[in-house]
């Protein structure tokens, strides 16, 4: 539990000061417009958490489309060490930005995916449609180099056979930054 405690607040201090000394951008209609016409990739990386006290790591790639005051975001996921381990392909979020035309916001959303979660140790493995629950913060909304954090809850829905087994929640904590 230390462990994890530590990694995120290592994880929000760096998010947090990567951008202390952006300046404010003074914003009238048409770059709000503009802004919220955007997509960007990203890439993020963190941890994940499975039902034992133990943490791997955490990577993703993918796309976010952003319109005004909500997102969708399409992305590949891994998350593991060993046989433990998720992987989700593709997964589909849908977004709502709580503060839209602020430079920083919080955000939250649900989605599904497809994948594989296997849990080794409690000898279950599950191949299926998966249901996400995501909220994260972001920094730099209006920026051309975008940086966010986001906690996601991955739970085991639909079998794709009847020999899987539900495994328990995964929580995945990331720090992403887009382009």
């Amino acid at each position: 539990m230390k462990k994890i405690i530590t990694f995120l607040a290592l994880s929000f201090a760096i998010c947090s000061f990567s951008h202390a000394d952006e300046t404010i951008i003074e914003t009238t209609a048409d770059s709000v417009e503009q802004a919220f016409h955007d997509s960007y990739k990203y890439v993020k990386l963190g941890g994940g958490i499975f039902t034992t006290p133990s943490m791997g790591p955490s990577v993703s790639f993918g796309c976010r489309l952003e319109e005004k005051d909500h997102a969708i975001d399409i992305s590949t996921n891994y998350s593991g060490q060993s046989r433990d381990f998720i992987v989700t392909i593709p997964k589909a979020l849908y977004l709502k930005y709580l503060t839209p035309y602020e430079c920083r916001s919080f955000y939250y959303g649900g989605g599904l995916s497809f994948g594989w979660i296997n849990q080794h140790e409690q000898k279950k493995s599950f191949c299926g449609l998966m249901g996400e629950l995501a909220v994260g913060y972001d920094f730099s909304r209006y920026a051309k180099t975008k940086i966010f954090t986001e906690l996601t809850l991955t739970q085991a829905l639909v079998p794709v056979s009847s020999k899987n087994k539900y495994t328990a929640p995964v929580i995945t904590i990331t720090c992403g930054i887009g382009f």
